[in-house]
């Protein structure tokens, strides 16, 4: 089926199927290129489809529609919707690709719905404070849904992965130190609702400080450096956090140095100190 979009901007898009007995039915969704971009068959037989809040520029698709099963004897009807106008705040499905990103500015909240099991909306998250910032990320809780979100630099290395909450939890970063640039956020839930949305929130915390921790360092590659004589604050923001630092000792010959940590209430510390080879 073509389906044409007339309205200007974005529409927010509602697109089903009705249930047809005996049938497991698909719906997939491509542009006019011909490129599959959004696809659905979530439900087994005797059940409908649904593409919900789906945000189409104005133009034409084509809706393909595939039933594994035969079945003349019913027919089914298929259902297209304008449920309104895209507006700034939400999230611009399909973005379920990287190369689909919606842009999240700094400062920004927005709002989206995991709309299938294991549905992934990705976002491209501006910081554009010169150098070093500290941020803050809040995923908020969403009823019957485990979630997690991941942020990654430009070149795809992971930075951070919040994923301690449960069932029905909220997922946050405190005091992530980045600089400035563009990164991308990853956000899955794995089970579905299009009922209660999601928020996405993040924050500038302010600038880094010298003397205190530059989170991601949960790896020799991220180590923070610390000097002699120089205290330094760090945070423990998430379960089993590795913070990585790493100690110069200027001065030849053997040095006896004393390393404390200080006490933080519920928690278990480990300490490992490790030479230049990793030993």
């Amino acid at each position: 089926f073509k389906l044409i979009v007339d309205k200007p901007g974005k529409s927010l898009v509602l697109i089903d199927i009705t249930a047809i007995p005996g049938v497991n039915s698909r719906i997939t969704l491509r542009d006019e290129s011909g490129r599959s971009f959004w696809d659905v068959n979530e439900t087994s037989e005797n059940a409908p489809e649904s593409i919900f809040n789906l945000a189409l520029a104005q133009g034409t698709y084509y809706v393909q529609l595939y039933a594994r099963e035969s079945n003349y004897n019913n027919h089914y009807v298929l259902h297209t919707r304008i449920l309104g106008p895209w507006q700034e705040g939400l999230e611009a499905e399909p973005n379920n690709r990287k190369e689909d990103a919606t842009e999240l500015k700094l400062g920004q909240s927005m709002e989206g719905y995991f709309q299938d099991d294991g549905d992934e909306d990705y976002y491209k998250l501006i910081v554009d404070k010169p150098g070093k910032s500290d941020i803050q990320v809040d995923l908020s809780a969403v009823p019957g849904v485990d979630t997690q979100f991941r942020i990654h630099d430009k070149d795809g290395n992971e930075l951070w992965r919040a994923s301690d909450g449960s069932k029905g939890e909220p997922e946050s970063v405190r005091y992530l130190t980045l600089g400035e640039g563009a990164y991308s956020m990853w956000v899955k839930g794995y089970q579905k609702n299009i009922t209660d949305k999601y928020t996405l929130s993040t924050r500038l915390l302010g600038p880094w400080q010298e003397g205190t921790e530059a989170e991601p360092n949960g790896g020799i590659k991220r180590a923070n450096e610390i000097k002699l004589n120089a205290p330094l604050t760090g945070r423990i923001n998430e379960n089993n956090d590795y913070d990585y630092y790493v100690l110069n000792v200027p001065e030849p010959g053997i040095e006896t140095i004393v390393m404390q940590i200080s006490d933080v209430p519920e928690v278990r510390w480990n300490f490992e100190l490790f030479d230049q080879k990793e030993n």
